[in-house]
């Protein structure tokens, strides 16, 4: 089933996107569910060649969502939101981020993959559009042009920053392109979502891209003597402050690695490593 599916994909993706987002989405919904459960699907999906399709469908659902140049976006997002074909984009990328998520289960060479096919620029680019939007949503939501789909712009950061992080479970070439991209500034914007999970998800990104690098962990630092009162690891104790029960658990899990291991890791640099090995596998989310 998931080699028909592929078929109908490579047809889909080669004809130019004539198909529509909506029936695109609709097979990249399937390849979602069965890539959650089976690691066949994973597998068959995470081999180069049908992974730069799964790569090239990605880039062109951001594409069909907002316009973006190599100099970054061509539109302010109060200037973009005008039909329904752009919420279908919207929800296109949102399971292509999902697809994404599922097939780095596969292994180290998905994640190469991923860092090199040029696509973090795309989904940082997108990040910023998107978190502009939620930002309005959350300050005036009555007024917000974005109301009816503020709930798929929060869906959809959530899907990416977990990708994100993710793609740097024990693999310093992602953890180092992508700290590079969003620290400190996207960061912060991201802690300061009223969202809880998408500051729970921005936590183990960071976790994910400290834990094995003593430089990044130091940017970190030196972040919090810089700016003490809107720095990453301030806004991060703030969110223990305020959230819900529901999210306080996951929001915690990973702030207080993140802490432990900023504080002992000159304690003893080999111990910290060792004792959350198994907290530093994928993230999954529903």
């Amino acid at each position: 089933e998931t080699e028909i599916l592929l078929i109908r994909l490579k047809g889909l993706v080669n004809g130019g996107y004539k198909a529509g987002a909506q029936e695109m989405n609709a097979i990249v919904s399937e390849f979602v569910e069965q890539t959650k459960n089976h690691p066949s699907s994973r597998n068959l999906l995470g081999q180069e060649e049908n992974f730069n399709l799964v790569m090239t469908l990605s880039k062109g659902s951001i594409a069909g969502f907002i316009p973006i140049s190599d100099t970054g976006l061509t539109a302010s997002p109060g200037k973009l939101w005008a039909s329904a074909e752009k919420v279908d984009y919207l929800n296109l990328s949102i399971s292509c981020l999902r697809l994404i998520r599922n097939i780095m289960a596969s292994g180290v060479n998905v994640q190469r993959l991923f860092g090199s096919s040029g696509i973090v620029q795309d989904l940082i680019k997108l990040l910023e559009f998107v978190l502009v939007i939620v930002q309005q949503g959350e300050s005036d939501p009555e007024e917000s042009v974005f109301k009816d789909t503020l709930d798929l712009c929060v869906t959809l950061i959530q899907c990416l920053v977990q990708l994100l992080g993710n793609s740097c479970v024990n693999y310093e070439e992602n953890q180092k392109l992508i700290w590079n991209e969003l620290f400190p500034s996207q960061f912060q914007k991201l802690l300061f979502t009223i969202n809880k999970k998408i500051c729970g998800f921005t936590c183990f990104l960071i976790y994910n891209s400290i834990i094995n690098s003593n430089s990044r962990r130091n940017e970190l630092i030196q972040n919090l003597v810089l700016d003490n009162t809107q720095s990453i690891l301030s806004l991060m104790l703030k969110t223990v402050l305020i959230t819900s029960s529901k999210d306080e658990n996951f929001c915690l899990e990973w702030i207080s690695f993140i802490l432990q291991n900023i504080c002992l890791r000159n304690e003893n640099e080999n111990e910290i490593g060792n004792n959350h090995t198994g907290n530093t596998q994928d993230v999954d989310m529903k």
